[in-house]
This record gives structure tokens, C-alpha cells and sequence, in this order.
């Protein structure tokens, strides 16, 4: 039987032992019901699984000795970057859940002229948690890194640290995705723009294109914010040989 996966704080982990705490213990103790004596694997954001053993369970936190370290196989080695148009409700979380499965490396919620949710002071850590709670799912390590709201204009002095910086463009219908990552041999660090429910204004496009990105299209259908997030990501981690199917 496959062991069950908890993500914690580096901070927790300390020589051989590693402490859990709040919702992963609660989920370690309380849902599952795990035993002192059973085997579980631990991330910690370091590119390693450590199996563990539990060896004591209290009222708030759960002790582990680590069994073993091995190389984490499931991290992307392509790092992608989304600047993602904060978006309403529950889309958000949403597209961080599903970027983190799909294996991109980071995200940074954008402002721009028709973002409609402007977030809020918590939704970095909110976020965040969504990432860290997400990658025991799908196995990986090092979660997604939600980063800094930044705005549109902002996000062009990024841009130089890239291999390519992919906008995807509802009015674009030349440009393809595909074309513009053949361009780059062996991409190893890509940017991809998705703008909010209402899209982006001409002014934005042509600040970006200046800036050094290539506008896309993303197909003959116009799709929804959230949709064209978790459709790029899947067709990037293709194109750049992170999927193998």
C-alpha cells in the first residue's frame, strides 16, 4: 500500500526528527487515524521524500524519525512561471491547485486594468496554503510558490530572466504556443501571461509585446480565465517535454 504524504515547514524537520503540527497533524491523528509504528512520507520542500516512522502522537503535534532520504522524481526540472490575473471566488484557488498538479514552479497573482478582485491582504498566504496542501497529491516535493501581487506594468522588468514570455491572447490568431517554444533550445525557464475575467486592454498587449513577450493564440474557442490558465499549463509542461504521454 502506498504511504500516505504530509508537507511541512523545513523548519520542522531537525537532524532525524521531524515535528508535525496543526492541520497536518490533525489530518495525521485524527483523520487518518495513523498509529505510532506506522510509515508515512514527509516533504519538506527540498527536492527529497523522507520516510518516516511515527514514533509519538499528542494532543497537538506528531514526532517522526527519518528512516530514509531519496531524491524526489515528481519536481518539474523546466521551471514556468504564471502571471495570473487575480480572478473571482474560488478561481484562484482553483488555478493554484491545479498549476501546482500540472508541475508549474511558480505563480504571481497580476493586477491590471480589468481585474475585478483585487484579492484582499491574505490571499498570498491563502494561497499559498492551497499550493503546500496540494502537492502531497500529486507527489512532488517543492510545491508551487505563490508570490507578491504584482501589476501588469511591473511584471516586464521580470522578463529578461527568461528563455521565452508567452501572453496568451484572445485576439491573437497567428502565433502559436507551439512555435514559439520550438524557437528556444532547451528551454529551461518560461513565462506565461493569462489576464483576468475581462481580458486585456490593447494599451496592456502593446506594453507587454514591447517588453519582450509573444502574443499566442489559444484556439479558435474563447475560454474562461481559469480555463486558459490550466489549458496553457498543460500544453507548456507538454511542449517542453514535462509530460510523456
Amino acid at each position: 500500500m502506498e504511504l500516505k504524504r504530509f508537507f511541512v515547514d523545513k523548519s520542522n524537520l531537525i537532524g532525524d526528527t521531524i515535528t508535525i503540527t496543526d492541520v497536518e497533524h490533525n489530518h495525521l491523528a485524527n483523520v487518518l487515524r495513523l498509529k505510532v509504528g506506522s510509515s508515512v512520507i514527509v516533504v519538506v520542500g527540498d527536492g527529497y521524500d523522507y520516510q518516516c516512522e511515527i514514533v509519538d502522537i499528542s494532543k497537538k503535534s506528531s514526532t517522526l524519525r527519518v528512516i530514509s532520504k531519496s531524491q524526489n522524481i515528481y519536481d518539474p526540472q523546466v521551471r514556468v512561471t504564471f502571471y495570473q490575473g487575480i480572478l473571482k471566488g474560488d478561481h484562484m484557488p482553483l488555478v493554484v491547485q491545479k498549476l501546482n498538479e500540472l508541475g508549474i514552479s511558480r505563480i504571481v497573482p497580476m493586477t491590471s486594468k480589468y481585474t475585478v478582485a483585487l484579492g484582499g491582504k491574505n490571499l498570498v498566504s491563502k494561497l499559498q496554503a492551497t499550493s503546500n496542501q496540494s502537492v502531497k497529491q500529486c507527489r512532488r516535493s517543492t510545491p508551487l510558490v505563490v508570490d507578491d501581487i504584482m501589476d501588469i506594468k511591473d511584471i516586464v522588468k521580470e522578463f529578461d530572466s527568461y528563455d521565452a514570455v508567452i501572453l496568451c491572447y484572445e485576439r491573437e490568431n497567428a502565433t502559436t504556443m507551439q512555435s514559439v517554444i520550438s524557437s528556444v533550445k532547451k528551454p529551461q525557464n518560461i513565462a506565461v501571461i493569462i489576464g483576468p475575467e475581462g481580458g486585456f486592454d490593447e494599451s496592456e498587449v502593446d506594453i507587454l509585446v514591447d517588453s519582450g513577450a509573444v502574443s499566442v493564440s489559444m484556439g479558435k474557442r474563447i475560454l474562461r480565465a481559469e480555463t486558459a490558465a490550466i489549458a496553457m499549463a498543460s500544453a507548456v509542461m507538454y511542449s517542453v517535454g514535462e509530460w510523456d504521454i
